[in-house]
Order: C-alpha cells, then structure tokens, then sequence
C-alpha cells in the first residue's frame, strides 16, 4: 500500500511537471508566434515602403527623361538656328568680301 501511494505520488508529480513544461511549451510557442507575426508585419511594411519609394522613384525618372528629351530637343534646334545663322553670316561676309574688292579696284 505504501509502494502504491508513493507511486501515485509520483504518478501526480510527473503530471503536474508535465503540465507545467507543456504550459511552458504554449507559453514559449505563443511569444514566438507574436514575434514571428510581428516581424512578418516589419517586413510587410518595409515592403510596401520600399514599393511606394521605388514608384516614386521610377516616376522621378519618367518626368526627367521627358525633361532630357525637351531640353536635347531644344538644344538641337538652337543648333540649327546657329548653323543657318553663321551660314547666312558667312554667306553675307563673303558677298561684303566681293563688294570690298571690286570698289578697291573701281578705285
């Protein structure tokens, strides 16, 4: 009868260890799981940060490629204007040359 109580003893013992370490394991398991959920939600959130960043980003760069194109744009025709204008300048020097010259031998 002894050897029966203390086995039952024992018995309760080994019961209430193994519903502490199983309270232990669900108490671990659910601060666990809270962090593993609050860091998925970081990321989550740096995630649609660094989406948002990126859009604004690549948005950034579309309105300066139209810049780039108006201002090359621009530039080439300002170039031709110039081309046309030193061609007209020349074209008038020379005719001054001509001009110049056949007054020096009028004279």
């Amino acid at each position: 009868e002894k050897r029966a109580l203390q086995a039952e003893e024992n018995l309760r013992r080994a019961k209430l260890d193994n519903s502490l370490a199983a309270q232990r394991l669900q108490d671990e398991f659910k601060k666990l799981s809270e962090e593993l959920t609050l860091q998925f939600k970081e990321s989550e959130e740096s995630t649609m940060k660094a989406e948002a960043e990126a859009q604004e980003l690549r948005l950034q760069i579309s309105i300066l490629e139209e810049h780039l194109q108006k201002a090359t744009t621009e530039l080439e025709l300002v170039q031709d204007q110039c081309k046309t204008e030193v061609e007209n300048l020349s074209s008038l020097l020379t005719e001054k040359e001509k001009e110049f010259t056949q007054l020096s031998l009028a004279h």
